[in-house]
């Protein structure tokens, strides 16, 4: 509502910015012509257009003029965070922002008024979730959209942005045949309301028998590994013990998390000359190596390389070789050291070109 109230000319001096719309480009500065939400006075500018607006229009729409001059709060925060701190039912709110949805897109498209509600997953997801990540973790979007590196605690989800600009969390359940929700997880912030309401909720921790199809329902606080023992102790004191216990993805959570590529690394070029690690062999004894091809993984990253050498290594994952461990020089080839030298110790450069037609990925030392 901010920025359909119009600044008069003589006040836009005293609402300048800064701003730039890439770190590349040089800071330039701009005069706001329209109220601007987080300043004190904008919740008074904008009370004081609607009792203006109110009172020139009461005799052409004498009761919108009444609810206006009555019944009108405004305050400078988002109408979704008053929702989530004034209302305790999470199907209420999503009900209000769909009636709130529903009617501006029935005033643009006349012709295809639109009468059912908007679904409970739309709005959780593409109003909800998304408002609370872009304001909980805007930093994170950033270096999301950079591809740059994260901080620690967030390396092991494997994060991402969806093509609805949702942050997800990927990991290892990527490839597994669940639905597209449950193994790419929407990221939530620890203590915030939304999250809140989502898990107030009591859950229930349901047993069925495979050979009778009774059902078994216990109530469980939440969904820790304690209230799901405590929930299976009272099925058991009361049926007895059950042959077999099958669950569906009780430890699922556990497989999300990655323990590995936490870090963003830097992927190995083709043609690059590596040392081939051999656990059994010292470093000296490692044999010599080029990567020939290269294949990656969804994410882009080189997760496992092809290296031709003369004994066929297969295929290796990058952690296997050691990338770039030759020092290019130049130098001529001027032939044995001298006899009053040969009993000093000297460390060996293995080099890829000489001015000569030597090369020591042939010569035996």
């Amino acid at each position: 509502m901010y920025l359909q109230i119009q600044l008069q000319p003589a006040h836009r001096d005293y609402h300048r910015i800064l701003w730039r719309f890439s770190p590349d480009e040089p800071l330039r500065e701009y005069r706001l012509n329209t109220v601007t939400v987080g300043i004190s006075s904008s919740p008074f500018l904008a009370i004081r257009t609607l009792r203006e607006l109110a009172n020139l229009e009461s005799q052409t729409y004498p009761e919108a003029s009444r609810l206006l001059l009555n019944d009108t709060y405004v305050d400078d925060k988002n109408s979704i965070d008053i929702l989530l701190e004034n209302i305790s039912s999470l199907s209420k709110i999503q009900r209000i922002i769909s009636y709130c949805l529903r009617i501006p897109y029935n005033f643009r498209n006349r012709s295809t008024r639109r009468v059912e509600a908007i679904s409970s997953v739309e709005i959780l997801q593409l109003v909800l979730v998304k408002h609370v990540q872009h304001i909980e973790f805007s930093d994170i979007l950033i270096k999301l959209r950079r591809n740059q590196l994260l901080p620690k605690p967030f390396r092991k989800l494997a994060l991402f942005v969806d093509n609805q600009d949702l942050i997800r969390v990927g990991g290892r359940l990527r490839n597994s045949e669940l639905g597209f929700d449950e193994k790419l997880p929407l990221l939530l912030p620890r203590s915030h309301r939304l999250t809140e309401l989502l898990i107030e909720h009591a859950y229930l921790c349901i047993f069925v028998c495979c050979n009778t199809k009774a059902i078994y329902i216990e109530l469980a606080s939440d969904l820790s590994s304690e209230a799901f023992i405590a929930c299976f102790r009272r099925l058991i004191s009361r049926r007895g013990r059950c042959d077999h216990l099958y669950s569906d993805c009780e430890y699922l959570n556990t497989l999300q998390q990655r323990a590995k590529w936490t870090s963003i690394p830097d992927n190995i070029k083709l043609n690059t000359l590596v040392l081939i690690k051999n656990e059994l062999k010292p470093s000296l004894q490692w044999g010599v190596g080029r990567i020939v091809e290269l294949h990656p993984g969804k994410d882009g990253h080189i997760r496992v390389v092809s290296p031709k050498q003369k004994k066929p290594a297969g295929l290796l994952a990058p952690h296997r070789v050691v990338d770039r461990p030759f020092q290019m020089v130049s130098c001529d080839l001027i032939g044995p050291l001298p006899r009053s030298m040969r009993g000093f110790k000297y460390i060996l450069v293995i080099v890829e070109t000489f001015r000569g037609t030597f090369n020591p990925l042939e010569t035996k030392y």
